[in-house]
């Protein structure tokens, strides 16, 4: 009798490590999906970023101020993730209802500045009071953890290549994202870089699945 128990646990083991294979197979192939709103001015390299992280190309001319949606698979941490960016212009107190949407919509930001214009880098801080703003109302529906209420926001310096017309130093932008409690900073250079851009999006996809795990 001892002999069959043990055969008939055996089976049930192996019926147990099967099962648990299977869930994690299914898991990596199944899409996850993160989501990001990236804010900035005018010519700091936004949608240069959005697209060279789509694309891994470098396009220069943009139309100044126009919105756009775009998505692409990344693997990340052998996950396949369906990331959603939403590449948007620097948001104003006026446009505030605008914000509350993306807010909403999202996971985590991306705040854009060029290290060659200091004025891009003072134009993020009322983009940034505003989620503040609105993370403060959703705080009984999110963590506590983490700057920004709760919300993953990465403060990006663009156009580092271009260091001859530099007028934001690199400890001026961290300071920023110290004192505006953003959960990143990176200074990149969008041209010269694609595995820099990857990083930002990569940092902040991990952060948010760390939380998420947390959470559950």
């Amino acid at each position: 009798m001892s002999i069959r128990r043990k055969s008939f646990l055996g089976k049930n083991d192996d019926l147990t490590r099967s099962n648990s294979i299977m869930k994690r197979v299914s898991n990596r192939s199944e899409k996850k999906s993160f989501k990001v709103v990236v804010v900035g001015a005018a010519g700091v390299g936004k949608s240069a970023l959005t697209v060279r992280a789509k694309t891994r190309k470098f396009i220069h001319d943009y139309a100044p101020n126009m919105e756009s949606r775009v998505s692409f698979v990344s693997n990340i941490d052998e996950e396949s993730v369906n990331v959603e960016v939403w590449d948007t212009a620097a948001l104003q107190t006026a446009e505030s209802e605008k914000l509350e949407e993306k807010i909403k919509w999202a996971d985590a930001y991306i705040l854009v500045y060029s290290i060659t214009d200091a004025a891009s880098l003072s134009a993020l801080v009322a983009s940034k009071c505003l989620i503040n703003l609105y993370a403060k109302k959703r705080k009984k529906s999110v963590t506590s953890s983490g700057g920004s209420n709760g919300f993953l926001v990465a403060l990006v310096g663009n156009k580092n290549d271009m260091k001859h017309e530099r007028m934001v130093t690199e400890e001026t932008g961290r300071v920023f994202a110290e004192v505006h409690e953003c959960t990143h900073f990176f200074e990149l250079s969008t041209r010269e870089s694609y595995d820099s851009v990857k990083t930002v999006f990569e940092s902040l996809y991990k952060a948010y699945n760390l939380r998420s795990q947390n959470t559950q």
